[in-house]
Formats: C-alpha cells, sequence, structure tokens
C-alpha cells in the first residue's frame, strides 16, 4: 500500500523543446530541439542509471545522443577578465525545480564537457516520444543518476559569492 501510494506522489515532468541559457552570460539565448537535432548523433548503447550510492536504478537503452558542448560555446560568461572564469558554474535545472551543477571549467575545460549528452533517442523511443526531453546525462559521472536531469529547461551561469 505503501509502494502505491509513494509512486501516485511522484509528479509527471512536463517535456521541453528548448533551453534557456542565462545568468551572467554575455548574451543569453535559447536552444531549441531543432538545434539539438541538427548536431552529430553518438551511439551511446545502453547507460546504466546509478543514484548517490551506486545502487542500480534503472538502463537507458540504446541510447543516441548529441553533445551539448557545443551548444553552450556561446555561453561566454560577462566578466572583466577570463581569469574569473574559474570562479563560474551553471546551475542545470529541470522543470520541477531539480538541479545540478557544473563549474564552468568542467565543462569548457576538462573531458567531462565533451561527455555532457542530450539524448534524442532511448529505449526504442525517438526524439519527440520521450517524456523527459530534453534530457541531460553525463556519462563521465560514475554515478550518473546524480546529475540525469530530466527534462531541462533552463542553464544558468552564476559566479560563487553572487549567491
Amino acid at each position: 500500500m505503501l509502494a502505491v501510494a509513494g509512486a501516485s506522489a511522484q509528479k509527471k515532468l512536463a517535456a521541453t523543446d528548448s533551453i534557456i541559457v542565462a545568468g551572467l552570460v554575455k548574451q543569453p539565448f535559447v536552444i531549441t530541439s531543432t538545434q539539438v537535432q541538427q548536431q552529430a548523433v553518438q551511439d551511446l548503447g545502453d547507460i546504466v542509471i546509478r543514484n548517490h550510492a551506486g545502487e542500480y536504478k534503472s538502463t537507458e537503452k540504446n541510447v543516441k545522443a548529441a553533445s551539448l558542448l557545443p551548444l553552450m560555446q556561446a555561453a561566454v560568461p560577462n566578466l572583466s577578465s577570463p581569469r574569473l572564469y574559474s570562479e563560474c558554474y551553471f546551475v542545470m535545472e529541470a522543470t520541477d525545480g531539480y538541479r545540478v551543477v557544473f563549474s564552468w571549467n568542467e565543462i569548457f575545460n576538462t573531458a567531462v564537457g565533451k561527455q555532457l549528452w542530450l539524448i534524442v533517442e532511448a529505449n526504442g523511443k525517438r526524439w519527440n516520444e520521450l517524456p523527459d526531453r530534453m534530457l541531460l546525462l553525463c556519462t563521465a559521472d560514475n554515478n550518473t543518476g546524480r546529475r540525469h536531469v530530466k527534462s531541462l529547461s533552463r542553464i544558468v551561469l552564476k559566479r560563487v559569492g553572487d549567491e
């Protein structure tokens, strides 16, 4: 009985077809589903999703994805010196308010940025059939569920100390 009550308490996420990129960027912009679908698509195979403790949650099967990195190139911090970029971080936010963080350096100065994906096909469903689109996944993470953002709607650039 408790399992049924818990399942009904989960709210359904609103699917998104665009992502607003704002905050401390020189020029806010929108990443559209058309832009994502125009990117080169990589076949990632099956991706195991693990929670914060490393426990199995689910498996996304036959995943095909587009890299978020080229779409983020326009997210240039509006700061007086590139030296200050190291104080910046991106908050990735879902339609239900779930948020995760990536530092500016993590995305643009490490291999992590090359492993940030927007899913365009999974579990036999194409882009427009995915209930949680825009779906962000970081394959560099050991526990992929921690930064697996369903229905990504906003990416906000912030600077440490400006909270």
